[in-house]
């Protein structure tokens, strides 16, 4: 990347050496000035040409909308990124209708900050290109004019020559027109990838991903057929996700070992103009050229994009299609980066959410989740006049367990009895891990008496669980439950599950392995019923 020059915006010294460090670091040549106020930051705008800019949204002298007004008004085509802590997605809106070229919440990922700020760069040096393009081309018309006059007035006085000249006016004009309609299909492709990539870094799941990417990819090769295929969770068999054109250009699953592209980890071609190895999932067609880009994301491949397309319909000279092949190539190369590169972050999002609400020994849900899902569900409850019920276990005599065993065993007993809990739970129940040995199901829409029958099914199916301790099977979990349901016994979260834990409370000291569900709000838990 040629010499940048960034700003970095903040009123604090540590974040302002850290981040002008890092970028220093990494983007090699890079002149990177700080502002510690917002009119240090405003001077520095008015003063130097930026290639980015990287601004806290908070300065102690000015709103950070406000600045990032100013900038705007300084220099509008500079790229402007804001970071804050704040949690606000108003204000991340307002900021990007104002002209933000993006916005990123701390603690800052300094891999997708980087990321970040190379697109913004990239992006801008590529505007200054353009402009530099089109000044060239300007030039060249002003000089072509000059040309013209002068042998205009030549042919005044040469009729023979007029001929041969306007011959050579008209075979410059054509050139010209070629180059003005190669720079606006650029400029097209531009516009196309940055919308794209803005489209996708807004998507919130892989299938938005996919479908976004497909739509892009038919307006970027519209004259072409091609598909998208993405490797599935087991990371064994590609499936075609989207495609485009009469047919599509792939079989619909494949394995990766029948892709060159994916063998090598990088762009293979096939046809007339390049190799012969033809890639086994390709399907049969007249077309002549094909070529597969393998969609790579943190050094791992994660699809494949692969294109057919029939370019002696548009040239019989290989020279030429040769030239639009390679452009092509060029063209599924960055579409296919910018395409991994949003798979890749989708993807450690859901991991990083997944580790934030999954209780890593046993996989179900954490007490965070619970304090997010739980309100809403008793809002719905609330809402729908629905009963939703709370069975609240322990396991008897845990410490004695752990204390016999050892935790190791102990570890493996809470395995068995979540993975029991997931097996007995419906898809809109929630099953999680409460603290320690002490589980929660939550029952949305399950009255009391339908809840304690859970339970009580729980219960007897928990003595007869088996797993390994010590090379050794151990089975008979033996459980406490305390249940109480929504409206009846409380219409708020810490009343429900007071309530639930007080009949756990009274199952434990009745004896432990039974079922306790609350009575009315003026009563003792009542002892439910089972087969002794």
């Amino acid at each position: 990347m040629p010499a940048c020059r960034i700003l970095i915006v903040d009123d604090e010294a540590p974040v302002l050496d850290a981040l002008s460090g890092t970028l220093r670091a990494q983007l090699i040549g890079a002149v990177v000035d700080t502002a510690s106020t917002a009119e240090a930051a405003l001077q520095h705008v008015a003063e130097t040409n930026y290639d980015a800019i990287v601004s806290d949204i908070r300065m102690p002298d000015m709103d950070g909308l406000t600045l990032l007004k100013k900038i705007r008004e300084l220099s509008a085509e500079t790229p402007t990124i804001l970071i804050t802590g704040l949690n606000d997605h108003e204000l991340a809106i307002q900021a990007l209708r104002l002209g933000a070229y993006d916005y990123i919440r701390k603690p800052l990922e300094m891999d997708y900050l980087l990321a970040t700020v190379n697109r913004a760069i990239h992006m801008r040096q590529l505007s200054l290109k353009v402009d530099g393009q089109k000044l060239a081309l300007e030039q060249y018309a002003t000089q072509l004019e000059q040309t013209v006059q002068e042998r205009t007035h030549e042919l005044s006085r040469e009729i023979a020559e007029r001929k041969e000249i306007e011959e050579a006016l008209r075979q410059s004009n054509l050139k010209l027109t070629d180059w003005v309609n190669e720079l606006e299909h650029r400029t097209k492709q531009i516009t196309s990838l940055s919308e794209m990539t803005a489209l996708l870094q807004a998507c919130q799941s892989v299938e938005e991903a996919y479908t976004v990417a497909t739509q892009f990819l038919k307006e970027l090769f519209e004259a072409d057929s091609g598909s998208l295929c993405l490797l599935n969770e087991s990371m064994q068999l590609l499936e075609t996700v989207g495609s485009w054109g009469p047919q599509s250009a792939s079989v619909s699953e494949f394995q990766p070992a029948m892709c060159w592209a994916l063998r090598r980890l990088q762009p293979h071609l096939m046809g007339d103009l390049s190799s012969t190895l033809i890639c086994q999932h390709l399907r049969p067609s007249q077309a002549p050229n094909y070529f597969c880009v393998p969609l790579i994301g943190q050094g791992k491949a994660l699809g494949l994009l692969v294109l057919q397309t029939g370019l002696k319909e548009l040239s019989p000279e290989p020279g030429i299609r040769r030239s639009l092949m390679l452009a092509k190539q060029r063209l599924g190369e960055a579409v296919a980066n910018h395409i991994a590169l949003a798979l890749a972050n989708l993807s450690l999002r859901e991991t990083l959410r997944n580790e934030s609400i999954r209780d890593p020994l046993t996989d179900l849900f954490n007490r965070r989740y619970l304090d997010e899902a739980l309100p809403r569900e008793l809002r719905r409850a609330g809402r729908d006049q629905h009963s939703l019920s709370i069975i609240v276990i322990d396991v008897d005599h845990f410490k004695q367990f752990n204390d016999n065993f050892g935790h190791e065993a102990g570890d493996k007993m809470l395995q068995a009895l979540a993975r029991h809990l997931n097996s007995r739970t419906r898809g809109h129940d929630i099953a999680c891990r409460y603290g320690g040995d002490e589980f929660l199901l939550a029952l949305p829409g399950a009255s009391l008496e339908v809840a304690c029958q859970r339970a009580e099914r729980i219960r007897e199916e928990a003595k007869t669980l088996v797993f390994q301790s010590d090379m050794h099977s151990v089975a008979s979990i033996r459980v406490s439950l305390g249940v109480a349901s929504f409206p009846d016994h409380g219409s708020t979260v810490v009343t429900l599950i007071r309530a639930a834990d007080l009949a756990l409370y009274h199952a434990k000291a009745q004896g432990r392995d039974q079922v306790v569900r609350q009575g009315s709000p003026d009563s003792l838990p009542i002892l439910f019923d089972h087969p002794k």
